[in-house]
This record gives C-alpha cells, structure tokens and sequence, in this order.
C-alpha cells in the first residue's frame, strides 16, 4: 500500500507538472504574497505543514488534516502604509472532509492623482487623490485520496478596485500532501492551476493573466522541533525558502528563516487554544529599510 501510495502521488505530480505552461505575465501580486506569521518566520515556507488554518492558502490537502475547527487571523501594514488582512476559518465534517474559508484584503488610502503619467514631466495634483482596494474570497476542501496520500482544492474570487474602475475574476488551486512517516510531510500546491484571467470594467475590458505558480515543499518534524523548505516555481523562475523551528517549552517557540531576497525571525505564544504568531523580516533590497512587523492570532480546535 505504501509503495502504491509513492508511484501515485508520482504520477500525479508528473502529469500536472507536463500538462501546465508558466506565463511571463505578473499581475495581481497580492495573491502570492505569503500568509501567516509563523510562516513568514520560517522565511515563507509551508507548503508541507499539517497545521494550523491557514494551510488552506498553502496547501488546501493539509486541511484533511485538521480533525477540529480552526480560526486565525493576520493583520500588519506593509512598507508602503499599505493595510493587509487575512482570517480564515476551518471546519470538519465527518464523513465529508474538510471545508475552509479564507478572506484577504488589503486598501491604500490618500494616492495622489497624477493628470499625465505617461508624459515627461507628470506632476500630482496635491489636491486630488484616490484609493486602491483589493482582495480574494478562498473557499478551500481537503479529503484524503489513498493511504498517505490526501488532496485539496480551493476556489479564489478577486476583485480589485482602482479610482473609479473595478476588476474581478476566478481561479482555482490543487494541493496535495504525502506523508511517508509519521514525522516526514512532502507538500505540493498548483497555485492559479486553471488559467485565471483578471477582467477590468473599462471600455476597451482590459484583461491582466494571473501566472501559475508551483509550490513544492517538505517538512521534517520531530515535534520539539522542524525544518521546512520550500521551492517555488513561477515564470520559468526558481525561488527557494527555508526555516527553522524550535518549542522551548510547551507554551513558547522560537524560529528563523531564510529566502533568496530576505532573512526573518519569529515565535508563537500558546496558551490552552489561542496562541499568537509574531514575525520580523528584513528585506535586502536598497529602497528599503526598515522591518516588517506582522501578527497571527488564532485558535486551535475547540
């Protein structure tokens, strides 16, 4: 059984992998931006954790996992004053699987309105601004297929709001998880699997391509401590993420992490069901400075 359990998810990944093409187009970058403050301290990796709500935005599979209802939030402000929301809430059913429901936002307030942008020279007008406001509604299920094999899929609407133009659109994500050994987890989430194409209301209904992204992951958990990496296949471009977590006692853990542009630390303060992640990253990029602070609050089964 086990052995039937490697040549399928094998199988299953190879064909994915052979029947999907990566566009050179970016757009809506809000819906790769990583979730979770536990996970933006493991230098954003969490493909393959079997833990936790917000596995439905990693890997909808992980959700089988989950034998309790859930809830977690995240809340920060990014470099740009911009605001960012994240909560998700998941819910078992015997019999059925694993339902989760996921919702981002995040809004820029106060834009100045410039009258000519593509002209040398463009100045804003001080007097005149906008706002920009976007988010996704994640409706993700879990269930397990064979033997150390489970599945998972998850449905996005997005919309986006700019000055007084609006764009919606769908997609759709397939995650699967394989766990040789009780302390081995192997995860890999088809990101924008089905082609997802952005529409805006304008007169000419200008379109924008959302690229598939590929997440492959694993995690070796020794319940004390784990390691997790992840790589990340977009756009014929290879990105790598790594991190390290250590529980001191029961109710306080620590961790660090490592990706190709940025470093990061964090830790979880657990108390009965509630327990809060906090993370600092430091990005090595010139026009950036400071650190970026985010928070999770959630709550594990009841």
């Amino acid at each position: 059984m086990k052995y039937r359990s490697v040549i399928f998810f094998i199988a299953i990944i190879f064909s994915l992998f052979c029947s999907v093409s990566f566009s050179d187009t970016t757009a809506v970058p809000f819906l790769g931006a990583p979730v979770g403050a536990r996970n933006i301290g493991l230098g954003g990796s969490g493909v393959a954790l079997t833990d936790r709500a917000v596995v439905a935005w990693w890997n909808p599979s992980a959700l089988a996992l989950l034998k309790r209802q859930e809830f977690q939030s995240t809340y920060f402000y990014d470099y740009f004053d911009n605001r960012h929301l994240y909560a998700n809430y998941v819910l078992p059913i015997l019999g059925l699987g694993t339902f989760g429901l996921s919702v981002f936002s995040t809004n820029s307030e106060d834009i100045l309105y410039v009258e000519t942008p593509l002209q040398q020279g463009a100045r804003p007008v001080s007097d005149k601004t906008f706002s920009y406001a976007a988010g996704y509604w994640l409706l993700s299920y879990g269930q397990q297929l064979i033997e150390q094999l489970y599945i998972g899929l998850s449905y996005k609407f997005i919309y986006q709001e700019l000055y007084d133009e609006r764009s919606t659109g769908s997609g759709f994500d397939i995650g699967f998880m394989y766990i040789p050994s009780a302390n081995w987890q192997i995860g890999v989430n088809f990101q924008n699997f089905i082609p997802l194409d952005v529409v805006w209301d304008t007169s000419d209904t200008y379109r924008e391509e959302v690229p598939l992204n590929v997440k492959i992951g694993t995690v070796i958990d020794f319940d004390q401590y784990l390691i997790s990496i992840d790589f990340d296949f977009s756009e014929d471009k290879l990105t790598w993420h790594g991190g390290i977590e250590y529980w001191l006692i029961d109710y306080l853990a620590l961790r660090a992490g490592l990706e190709e542009d940025a470093y990061s630390v964090g830790s979880t303060f657990r108390y009965d069901i509630a327990y809060i992640d906090l993370s600092i990253t430091k990005y090595n990029y010139d026009l950036i400075n400071d650190l970026l602070f985010k928070t999770s609050l959630g709550f594990l089964g009841w």
